[in-house]
């Protein structure tokens, strides 16, 4: 009967927007298709050198939680990602508005960044689920399981900060309306299908 071990491999990666150090609790908002996300959650204040073109910004992380099993493989061992947890959330306490220049089209357009950010959850989620290596012995096979999940979660992660920043300079953070309304098309095609966001 072959040998079987079970490790849990829990790695934080973050994706942000805006990123600050946090003392005490913070409560985060994830990810939901029906949250109606208002200005109400952007509660830090604007930093001393925005840009007086800069409206707002989102905070948001991508979290994941990878763990795997080993079993032996003949003369070696095989190991594979079992479940994978990835979240999506906002952190209302380093998200920004200017409440002076705050409007309707800037809250849509920040809520099309959190689902952006969905997008490349899915893909991640996707993506370390299909995890597999194999070694000689449970040990390097763990290394190399390792290796792996943290080269995939990062090349998605990679991934999603280039569509984010495309995202914010094609639509000027917004102010351009039919380019935002172009995202908007694409990002909703991408959370039906996310193998088709780049």
């Amino acid at each position: 009967m072959g040998q079987r071990i079970r490790l849990a491999l829990l790695t934080a990666v973050l994706i942000c927007v805006s990123l600050a150090a946090v003392g005490g609790t913070t409560q985060l908002v994830g990810w939901t298709e029906t949250l109606e996300l208002s200005w109400d959650w952007f509660l830090a204040t604007p930093p001393s050198n925005v840009s007086p073109t800069d409206v707002a910004a989102i905070a948001m992380d991508l979290k994941w939680h990878a763990p795997y099993e080993g079993e032996r493989n003949g003369s070696g061992w095989i190991g594979y990602t079992t479940t994978v947890i990835v979240s999506n959330t906002m952190n209302p306490q380093l998200s920004w508005a200017r409440r002076d220049a705050v409007t309707p089209a800037a809250l849509r357009h920040e809520v099309y960044l959190f689902h952006l950010n969905e997008v490349y959850r899915r893909k991640a989620e996707a993506a370390l689920l299909a995890v597999r290596a194999t070694g000689r012995t449970w040990e390097e096979t763990k290394a190399l399981l390792n290796q792996r999940v943290c080269e995939v979660a990062a090349a998605v992660l990679a991934q999603a900060d280039v569509m984010t920043k495309a995202y914010e300079s094609e639509t000027i953070s917004g102010g351009n309306l039919a380019a935002q309304a172009e995202w908007e098309r694409k990002i909703d095609a991408w959370l039906v299908d996310p193998s088709l966001a780049p």
